[in-house]
């Protein structure tokens, strides 16, 4: 019988719980060494939970009493039983080898010079701008918002709610397409003239009177189309289990179909999340710590860089099971973006840039081999272990220090700028040069100084 089957592994998910246990209960005779083991993770596994704070243990300041309540992976408990016998007691004595989780040997070759880099935007996104310029010319807002509300989409939601108030037993409701064009007005109108309820609308008081509302519209007919307002027919919903927004997909893809309808005209895009606002109950509502809007609906979107125009929505969904060893086109940040991207008709007409919670240095790779230039800021965890000064010896080097890494066999380029905090992006078609400047207000000399800025910082 082996050591394991005697005294079997125990796992715990906080420093305290081997520790606690321990002190707890009698070591069993005959035990001669205890470890405690640390496992890690897979390596740049990333959940879905996005309120981490990564700064609130500092090494500098930690205390050496403190334990935090958890760790990342697990931490075993492993108890071996005394080998050596009387008769071997010259014997050298072999410590049990701790588990250590396997990884590749990191072969990227990192240099400490500027990358020239050979692939440049086509400038075909530019052409396609004019282009829809010259055909939306003269039309008013009224015309534009039309582009997008179609007739074809108010007649899916009308024949929509006639069914599902069918199947509720109110076979005598009926609606036209004015008729819903009209409640949506109101809906749009009521976003930005706020009054207590719903019901003052049609309140005839003087500090209330909304004729625009009351003469458009009875409030017994606005309620009943409330009522049975409906975009998908409930009868397919038993195909439809894994999708939770399966009441709204219909409205969903045909509006990004009308986003589209002009193409793709905007060289610099962005992949990033937007949230609705929403604080009633609902299984899809997020709650996002340390944002402006803390509630609501989460979307993933493909947007124009500079004007915010979406190409491309889709509904966030709540975290999916998936594997701890899943590549990383299944993982949460990879499906978003590779999903996105999908939509590109020629790939050397844009750029696109996003945040820290997608970029990495496989996705700078994944990016560079299909044609697509990318740039975002990164965590330090996701650059592939690229040698950047600490961030202690940049505090030492002064506000508008930088250090950067080159990947040359990739093209890929990361920089670390300490600005007001430390900042590091990463791109695989951008360079460094020409340094630009940035203002910041200097505390010690109570003015306003110019830092230096890498190039695609600014």
């Amino acid at each position: 019988m082996d050591d394991t089957e005697r005294f079997p592994v125990r796992s715990f998910y906080s420093l305290r719980g081997p520790i606690n246990n321990i002190d707890e209960n009698a070591v069993p005779d005959g035990i001669d060494t205890i470890d405690i083991i640390h496992v890690p993770p897979p390596v740049d596994e990333l959940t879905d939970e996005e309120d981490l704070d990564e700064d609130v243990i500092d090494d500098e300041f930690a205390d050496p009493s403190f334990l935090p309540p958890e760790v990342s992976g697990t931490v075993e408990l492993h108890q071996y039983e005394e080998t050596r016998s009387k008769d071997a007691s010259d014997t050298e004595y072999e410590q049990p080898q701790k588990k250590t989780k396997s990884t590749k040997s990191c072969s990227i070759k990192w240099k400490k010079k500027d990358q020239i880099f050979s692939s440049q935007t086509q400038q075909n996104a530019e052409r396609r701008r004019e282009e829809l310029k010259l055909k939306l010319r003269g039309k008013c807002d009224v015309e534009l918002f039309e582009l997008f509300l179609t007739d074809e989409l108010l007649e899916i939601i009308v024949d929509q709610s006639e069914k599902y108030a069918t199947q509720k037993n109110r076979h005598g409701f009926s609606l036209t397409s004015n008729c819903q064009k009209k409640f949506l007005g109101i809906l749009l109108f009521s976003g930005y003239r706020k009054l207590p309820s719903e019901w003052h609308y049609w309140s005839l008081d003087e500090d209330l009177d909304t004729g625009l509302v009351r003469n458009s519209m009875p409030r017994n007919r606005y309620t009943e189309i409330k009522r049975y307002l409906h975009f998908a027919n409930n009868e397919n919903a038993a195909q439809n289990t894994k999708d939770k927004a399966f009441k709204l997909r219909p409205v969903m893809d045909y509006l990004n179909k009308k986003f589209r309808a002009f193409g793709i005209f905007s060289r610099e895009l962005s992949i990033d999340e937007q949230i609705v606002t929403y604080y009633g109950k609902h299984g899809l509502k997020q709650f996002l710590r340390g944002k402006p809007i803390r509630f609501g609906f989460k979307q993933w979107i493909l947007c124009c860089g500079s004007t915010g125009y979406c190409y491309q929505m889709n509904l966030y969904q709540g975290k999916e099971e998936r594997n701890s060893d899943c590549t990383f086109e299944e993982t949460l940040r990879g499906k978003v973006v590779l999903e996105m991207i999908q939509h590109l008709d020629i790939h050397s007409d844009h750029e696109i840039y996003m945040d820290n919670f997608f970029t990495s240095h496989k996705l700078l790779a994944y990016m560079k081999d299909i044609g697509i230039r990318l740039t975002g800021t990164t965590r330090a965890n996701r650059t592939a272990k690229c040698p950047l000064q600490s961030d202690k010896d940049m505090k030492q080097n002064g506000r508008g220090s930088y250090d950067y890494r080159v990947d040359e066999n990739n093209e890929i380029l990361f920089v670390k700028w300490n600005d007001n905090n430390m900042f590091t992006m990463g791109s695989n078609h951008q360079s460094i040069t020409p340094l630009g400047s940035a203002k910041r207000w200097c505390r010690k000399d109570n003015k306003t100084i110019l830092i230096p800025q890498p190039k695609f910082y600014c």
